[in-house]
């Protein structure tokens, strides 16, 4: 992700250290998930540099309208509680497909 997408999911520059790209790539999951779900960019509505200070100040979107399953997924990767893609994975609601 790079520019005005890497700002929307993650907010801030992609870190060199491993443990830290797999902590960053986790929280930017959330945000990801936010637009599939929600169905908007989180912060959409704001330019790259407020968008930048709410990420920074730990300020995050309004989960409100999101299914409660998938809202608490998202609260989680913004949260930091994700140490690995599959405790993620392992969280995510697995839809009734027929």
């Amino acid at each position: 992700m790079h520019g005005v997408a890497e700002l929307h999911y993650g907010g801030a520059r992609r870190p060199q250290d491993s443990l830290a790209c797999i902590s960053y790539d986790l929280f930017c999951m959330g945000g990801l998930l936010y637009e599939i779900i929600g169905g908007k960019q989180p912060f959409g509505d704001l330019d790259r540099f407020d968008a930048m200070q709410k990420y920074l100040q730990e300020v995050y979107p309004s989960l409100d309208g999101i299914d409660p399953q998938y809202a608490r997924v998202i609260q989680n990767c913004w949260s930091g509680k994700y140490n690995t893609a599959e405790e993620l994975g392992n969280d995510l609601p697995i839809p009734d497909i027929i």
